[in-house]
C-alpha cells in the first residue's frame, strides 16, 4: 500500500501529518508526505496555488491507494482544491481531516470519501489495515464515509490517554515535498528556518467561544481527559533526536495551548533536563488564569527567551460575556506584571496579544482595552489581530444566526493588515484602529506608533466622534504607518541574498 499525505496549513513543522507518516512507516506502509503553505493569492490566476504545484502533487500521489488533506478553515479552499484535482487525476481513496474537517463534516464530506473528525491516529491507522485486509470501512471510529453517496456517519472514539504511545514525527528527506515558489521540491533542513515546533500536549483548560477547543470538549464529552501531558522524558527525546538531526537549528517553540498548565514537579525536571540536553531558547504561550511566578521563574532558569499572553480583551464585559474567557482587569495586570519581573531575563520583550473589530464589541470595550494596555509596565510587544470567526465555534455561530458575519467571512478579511480595516464598515473603526497602531514595541514613551500622553485625547469623546465622522484623516495616518512598517521588508525581498544577508546582521535583525 501507499499512501500520500498533503498538508495546507501555514507550518512547515505540520507535526500531525509528520507523526502519521511516522505510524504508517513502522505499519511497512509507503508515505509521501507534501507540504503546501498556502501562498499569496495571485489575482489573475483562477487557482489558489500554481498550476505545476497541483500537477506535481498529483504526480506523487499518482500511485497511492490513499491521499489524505489536511487544512485548518483559513486553507480550507486550498484543501478542496488539491482533494479535486486528486480526485481527477487518481483512483486513490480521498481523505480530508484537520480542525476544518472537525468543526465542518456537514461541508467536507461534499468533496472527499472520507473525513476525519477529532484525533485521527487511531482512525487513520485502522482504515490503512482495513483496506489492506479488504474489509468494510463505513463503521471505523471518528470516520465519515461516503459510499456511494449514503454517509456513514460515525462517533468519536475516546481519547487517547497516553501520548508517549505516539511515534516522533517523521523527517525522512527523500520522501518529502514542500511547496516553493510554483513549484514543489524536495524537503530540505533549510525550510526549517533554524525553528522546530514541538508540543508536550493536548488540549486546554479554557473554552473559548471564539476557539476549537470548546467544540473539541463537547465532541469528546465523557471520552476522555481534555487535557493530556507527553512524559518530560518523551518530550526531551524527540527534542533530542530533532536537534541532532538538524544542527541548524537555534529555537524551539512550544506550540501547546497553555504550556505553563503542568505541575510545579513536572517543570522543575523539564528544566533540569533541558538544560542538560538540549540548551536552546524557547518560547510559549500562556494565558493571564494559567501564569504564575513559580512557574515563570522555574522557565526562565531553562532558558526560555520569549513567551505571548493572550489578553484578547481589556474588557471585563467581553471576556466573560462574549469570550467566555473569565478574565479580570486585574487579573490580566497582575499576570503581566509577573512577566514583567522576569523580563530583563529574557532576549525578547513579551508579547501581548489582543483581538479587535469584534462586533460585540462597544465603544467603551475598545477604551477599556487602551486604558489596560496603557497600564501595562513596559518593554513589551503588542500584537493586535482583526476577529477571525471560525467556522463551528459558538461566536461563529451565534454572529451568523444574527446576520453580523456571513458564510465566507473566514475568507473575506486581510486579518493583519491594512486591506482588513480598510474594508470594515462599522462605526468602531476609529477606535479598533487606534489598538491597531499600537500594535509593536512598547516603551514608557510610545506604544507601538502612539505616544503614551496623546491616548486620553485620542479616546475624548470628541474627538472619537470627529473621527468617527471624518475616517479619511486616521485611515491615512494608517496607511503611512503600516508603509513604513512593512518597507523594509519589500526592499530586502528585492535584494540578493549575500546583500540581504549582511544587512540583518548589521543591524541585528531576526
Amino acid at each position: 500500500m501507499e499512501v500520500t499525505l498533503i498538508s495546507t496549513d501555514s507550518s512547515i513543522t505540520a507535526n500531525g501529518l509528520r507523526v502519521f507518516a511516522s505510524m504508517l512507516k513502522k505499519s511497512k506502509v509507503r508515505c509521501n508526505c507534501i507540504f503546501m503553505i498556502p501562498p499569496e493569492r495571485n489575482g489573475a490566476s483562477k487557482s489558489l496555488y500554481p498550476e505545476k504545484s497541483i500537477e506535481q502533487a498529483c504526480r506523487i500521489a499518482a500511485n497511492s491507494d490513499i491521499v489524505g488533506v489536511s487544512s485548518v478553515s483559513i486553507s480550507s479552499r486550498h484543501a478542496i482544491e488539491v482533494l479535486n484535482a486528486v480526485k481527477e487525476s487518481t483512483r486513490a481513496l480521498t481523505v480530508w481531516g484537520g480542525i476544518h474537517a472537525t468543526t465542518m463534516p456537514e461541508e467536507c464530506i461534499k468533496f472527499a470519501d472520507v473525513v476525519c473528525i477529532g484525533e485521527g491516529e487511531g482512525a487513520f491507522l485502522d482504515l490503512v489495515n482495513a483496506m489492506l485486509k479488504r474489509r468494510p470501512i463505513t463503521r471505523i471510529k471518528n470516520l465519515w464515509v461516503n459510499k456511494n453517496g449514503k454517509v456513514f456517519r460515525n462517533p468519536a472514539r475516546n481519547l487517547l490517554e497516553n501520548l508517549d504511545s505516539l511515534p516522533f514525527p517523521s523527517f525522512d528527506l527523500d520522501k518529502s515535498h514542500v511547496l516553493e515558489g510554483d513549484a514543489l521540491v524536495c524537503f530540505e533542513e533549510r525550510h526549517l528556518g533554524g525553528k522546530y515546533l514541538v508540543s508536550g500536549s493536548r488540549g486546554c483548560p479554557h473554552s473559548c467561544t471564539y476557539c476549537c477547543n470548546a467544540l473539541l470538549q463537547k465532541l469528546y464529552l465523557n471520552k476522555g481527559k481534555s487535557v493530556r501531558f507527553r512524559s518530560i522524558e518523551n518530550l526531551i527525546l524527540e527534542l533530542e533526536q530533532a536537534v541532532k538531526k538538524f544542527p541548524s537549528i537555534n529555537e524551539i517553540i512550544f506550540t501547546d495551548d497553555v504550556f505553563i498548565i503542568r505541575p510545579k514537579e513536572e517543570l522543575e525536571k523539564f528544566s533540569m533536563l533541558y538544560r542538560e540536553k538540549i540548551r536552546l531558547p524557547f518560547q510559549y504561550y500562556v494565558s493571564p488564569l494559567t501564569i504564575s511566578e513559580e512557574k515563570l521563574k522555574i522557565l526562565v532558569g531553562a532558558g526560555q527567551t520569549k513567551l505571548a499572553m493572550g489578553i484578547q480583551s481589556g474588557s471585563e464585559r467581553v471576556n466573560f460575556e462574549v469570550y467566555k474567557r473569565f478574565t479580570s482587569r486585574e487579573k490580566i495586570l497582575h499576570s503581566a506584571e509577573i512577566i514583567h519581573k522576569y523580563s530583563g531575563n529574557m532576549c525578547y520583550p513579551p508579547v501581548y496579544d489582543l483581538i479587535i473589530f469584534n462586533p460585540y464589541e462597544r465603544a467603551e470595550d475598545v477604551i477599556e482595552s487602551i486604558r489596560t494596555v496603557s497600564e501595562i509596565r513596559p518593554p513589551f510587544v503588542i500584537s493586535a489581530y482583526i476577529l477571525a470567526f471560525f467556522p463551528g465555534t459558538e461566536l461563529y455561530c451565534n454572529a451568523l444566526s444574527e446576520g453580523k458575519i456571513s458564510n465566507d467571512s473566514i475568507f473575506a478579511l486581510d486579518y493583519l493588515g491594512f486591506n482588513g480595516i480598510i474594508s470594515i464598515q462599522r462605526p468602531d473603526r476609529y477606535l479598533n484602529s487606534l489598538v491597531y497602531l499600537m500594535s509593536g514595541r512598547a516603551s514608557e514613551r510610545i506604544i507601538g506608533a502612539i505616544p503614551r500622553f496623546m491616548l486620553g485625547f485620542l479616546t475624548n469623546r470628541k474627538v472619537v466622534a470627529f473621527n468617527e465622522k471624518f475616517p479619511f484623516i486616521y485611515l491615512a495616518v494608517l496607511f503611512i504607518v503600516i508603509q513604513k512598517r512593512t518597507l523594509p521588508k519589500k526592499i530586502l525581498g528585492l535584494m540578493p541574498s549575500g546583500i540581504k544577508k549582511a544587512i540583518k546582521l548589521a543591524f541585528g535583525r531576526k
